[in-house]
């Protein structure tokens, strides 16, 4: 089976390589902040395993969101380090 390969754009100071640097940290505010919901839900699933998956449960809710209408909704609080100008 052939492996994709994706890589981080040359230069990571353009507004898509900012994206792609600051989503871990986006999806770990996220999950901090939903955590009691996040965790109950997984627990009603059919996957309830998933509960120490953190990466592959936003796997799962973006990739279905193409699909369906908008599941999760990444918006920044506050400026950080991280934050895209």
């Amino acid at each position: 089976m052939e492996k994709e390969q994706y890589l981080l754009p040359s230069d990571s100071s353009r507004a898509d390589g900012k994206k792609i640097t600051r989503l871990p940290f986006l999806l770990g505010r996220c999950w901090s902040d939903f955590a009691t919901r996040l965790l109950e839900g997984l627990g009603n699933s059919p996957a309830p395993e998933l509960v120490n998956e953190p990466g592959r449960v936003f796997d799962v809710l973006l990739f279905r969101q193409s699909t369906a209408s908008v599941l999760v909704k990444l918006e920044p609080r506050t400026a950080g380090w991280y934050h895209l100008d």
